[in-house]
């Protein structure tokens, strides 16, 4: 089976351009859910500012863990929407 679109992104075939494509959409995605959760955490211990003692490097650690559970999920979704 040959794909008849022409090598478009940099140069590369078209697999390996979907390919990149891709994982510049992952990464972006990844930054938009760090992003995300975040402004998220801060806005919690904002408002919770007097039940929940929580300093900002506590905020970073757990935003980058929710960060990573959330884009190996989106990876994953990717992927099998990829093999249709």
């Amino acid at each position: 089976m040959t794909d008849k679109r022409p090598s478009s992104f940099l140069g590369l075939p078209p697999r390996a351009a979907d390919a990149f494509l891709r994982t510049l959409q992952w990464i972006a995605a990844a930054a938009g859910f760090f992003a995300w959760w975040l402004s998220m955490l801060l806005l919690a211990s904002a408002v919770l500012v007097n039940v929940w003692r929580v300093t900002f490097e506590t905020i970073l650690r757990a935003s980058l863990i929710l960060t990573a559970f959330s884009a190996l999920v989106y990876g994953i979704v990717m992927f099998r929407r990829a093999r249709k």
